[in-house]
């Protein structure tokens, strides 16, 4: 047998290769589409012992581009295919290609194109013109080159599915959050709780919710799909895992985690699962976990409302003259209760201020439009004084629900920067304890880049500083549109002690700030052309008067009518504001 890490072990040679031992159970399926029978028989050689992550691979041969469309119609597990360019017709392979991402709709699986006759379908063109992610001359293709573009392939679809189901997670949770709070009663707030479950890790696994009383200690069943024994004796069943109640446990077989509730309950979901949770599945059962200790408090204060409404009722018929007295205490107790079930009832709440604040110097307009169903830019406002408004625009590292979460990190950090700030605070301060403080809860090792401005209505200046983002642009009183040049700070996030720069410029009657984020330079239209800076100025000096709110519409109906038949690939924020006299 050949070494299958020389350069001269050509895949489609004529060398005698053994065959590989029987693959492992669960395997990646992967798709063999080539004409020549002898091809499968040497890719099966090839690949028939190979292991990645623990699975061997389910080699699936097809002989046409027909026959691999038909199977992958019916298979969605599909993993890689190995594609070859010329079968039934000369280009059958590039069509098979096209077909499965846009007729199919098929984008996770990864698709490596295999060719003997390279001339048939020129590699750069085809790179550039079909969604495929290699391509190999059979010629040229030795052994060693197949296993590394295989468990390549094999890499990024893992990481595609990883992505796919985090996003699926996170939808599951925000749509069933509405019918999850609106629950009062423990049991069906349990069974709407696993239910929920069910749909983000499937139905292939027993899970319980149980909960401790605190006038007896016992533990109760809640609701749950465990062994009927367990669901019998709660406490016998929880008994080996008393002592790590305040930590969770993770094992491939058994899943507890302790909730985490402010009213004196404790509570634990266990999960017995069919097979091994992800890292990734795991950290997103905590959020979860979290929300149902919201949940559980919100049906005790519920409950212990209704109790105390029984209680005022009863001393109503021994105590008239405590009547008035007593139902305006339990209005003022049902206003905050049902304030507090409003929120918990829905978790996502806007976190972006919903208008321009009020302020007698300065008028604004803002959008921030996710690429996405959620997305990682953000925006602030905040009135400092009668004189003084402070504009930040922010831009997270990465798109979906990673750069989403990281996002409300970002803010909430700005926020108690902002609560806390010194009288007179320079922007590169403000913003260099912002930095201070992300890099310090930053397990994943983001970053966002930002630019935090003040406006000084007082003294006619603009004080900025930006921390890896986009200059400012400033559209003076005359219509004409300037934008500094200057270099921006490095982004947040990276490191602890960062310099970062303060710059000032004048910033007089009816001039107006601009700031983007890179949604609105780098929006493409149908030939992949950017709509850059150039044309952002040109929107700016062009929109009819100084009206922040007329500015602001003109730039972003700009960008739509440019990138009109494209997708977009980031979040659009734009932030205007107007001096006035």
């Amino acid at each position: 047998m050949s070494d299958p890490t020389s350069d001269e072990d050509f895949v489609f040679a004529d060398d005698s290769i053994d065959a590989p031992p029987e693959a492992r159970l669960k395997p990646w399926p992967v798709l063999v589409v080539d004409d020549d029978a002898s091809v499968h028989s040497i890719t099966s050689l090839v690949l028939g012992d190979v292991q990645f992550q623990g699975r061997g691979l389910e080699l699936i041969a097809a002989f046409s581009g027909a026959e691999a469309a038909q199977i992958l119609r019916k298979r969605h597990d599909i993993a890689v295919i190995l594609l070859d360019v010329v079968m039934e017709r000369e280009d059958a392979g590039l069509r098979l290609a096209r077909e499965i991402r846009e007729d199919i709709g098929n984008r996770a699986v990864r698709i490596i194109l295999r060719t003997g006759e390279p001339g048939q379908a020129p590699e750069r063109r085809v790179i550039l013109d079909f969604d495929i992610n290699d391509y190999k001359s059979k010629a040229d293709l030795t052994s060693q080159q197949l296993f590394t573009a295989t468990v390549s392939a094999l890499r990024s679809y893992a990481d595609i599915v990883t992505l796919d189901e985090s996003r699926r997670f996170l939808a599951c949770l925000v749509q069933g959050a509405p019918r999850l709070f609106a629950e009062h009663d423990q049991d069906r707030f349990a069974q709407a709780a696993l239910a929920q479950i069910s749909d983000l890790i499937g139905p292939q696994h027993h899970s319980a919710l149980l909960s401790q009383a605190p006038q007896d200690g016992q533990w109760h069943c809640l609701a749950g799909t465990l062994a009927s024994e367990t669901l019998a004796s709660p406490a016998k069943a929880i008994a080996p895992f008393v002592g790590a109640m305040a930590q969770a446990i993770t094992r491939p077989d058994l899943i507890l985690r302790p909730i985490h509730t402010t009213r004196s309950q404790s509570a634990c979901l266990i999960i017995q699962p069919s097979f091994p949770l992800s890292t990734d599945t795991c950290d997103l059962l905590d959020i979860f976990c979290s929300t149902l200790g919201v949940g559980l408090d919100n049906i005790s204060l519920h409950h212990a409302l209704l109790a105390e409404q029984a209680a005022l009722e009863r001393r109503v018929a021994e105590r008239t003259g405590e009547l008035a007295q007593a139902n305006a205490a339990l209005r003022a107790s049902q206003a905050v209760m049902d304030e507090e079930l409003r929120a918990a009832g829905t978790l996502q709440q806007a976190i972006l201020p919903a208008t321009f604040p009020a302020h007698p110097r300065v008028a604004g307009a803002a959008l921030m439009r996710p690429a996405r169903a959620i997305g990682g830019d953000f925006y602030d406002v905040v009135v400092l004084d009668r004189d003084r408004i402070a504009l930040v625009i922010a831009d997270v590292s990465g798109k979906g629900p990673q750069a989403a979460l990281f996002m409300m990190l970002v803010r909430t950090i700005l926020q108690d920067v902002l609560a806390a700030r010194a009288p007179g605070a320079a922007p590169s301060d403000l913003i260099a304890e912002i930095n201070r403080r992300l890099v310090a809860r930053n397990p994943l090792s983001l970053f966002v880049t930002m630019l935090f401005a003040i406006i000084d209505a007082g003294t006619g200046r603009l004080r900025f500083c930006s921390a890896g983002h986009g200059m400012p642009l400033i559209r003076r009183a005359d219509g004409q549109v300037d934008r500094p040049a200057l270099q921006p700070s490095l982004m947040l996030g990276l490191i602890e002690n960062a310099d970062f720069t303060t710059h000032d410029v004048p910033f007089g009657p009816q001039d107006t700030l601009v700031l983007c984020t890179d949604g609105v330079l780098e929006a493409e239209n149908s030939q992949g052309e950017p709509f850059g800076a150039d044309r952002l100025t040109l929107s700016c000096s062009s929109a009819a008067g100084p009206s922040a709110q007329s500015l602001l519409t003109t730039i972003i109906a700009d960008v739509d009518r440019f990138a009109r038949d494209t997708v977009p690939s980031d979040d659009i924020t734009c932030l205007v504001a107007t001096l006035q006299h």
